[in-house]
């Protein structure tokens, strides 16, 4: 519940700061500064909120583009990035009808 939470509230606080990023190929966002950073150091955490924000663009209606996250690991002075391309076909199949 904590994970899922803290997904809702930084996907909530990038979209409306709009602290992502659009070129023409992807969006993309940095966390660096908030307070739920360390658990967005495990790549399961980071990827449900690309697919969290992916999600979000679909259903606004704006283009399908491939989402990147990255987030800052303060202990190892590294970052951990994380892209998705489409959010509904996390553990689907692509069946064609």
């Amino acid at each position: 519940m904590k994970f899922q939470q803290a997904i809702v509230r930084e996907g909530t606080s990038i979209i409306e700061k709009k602290s992502i990023t659009s070129t023409r190929m992807l969006r993309f966002t940095v966390l660096k500064d908030t307070p739920d950073l360390f658990l967005f150091s495990h790549p399961l955490t980071i990827s449900r909120l690309a697919y969290f924000l992916a999600d979000a663009f679909k259903e606004s209606g704006k283009s399908e583009t491939p989402v990147v996250v990255a987030a800052y690991n303060e202990m190892t002075g590294t970052y951990l990035a994380v892209g998705v391309t489409d959010a509904s076909l996390a553990g689907q199949e692509n069946r064609r009808t």
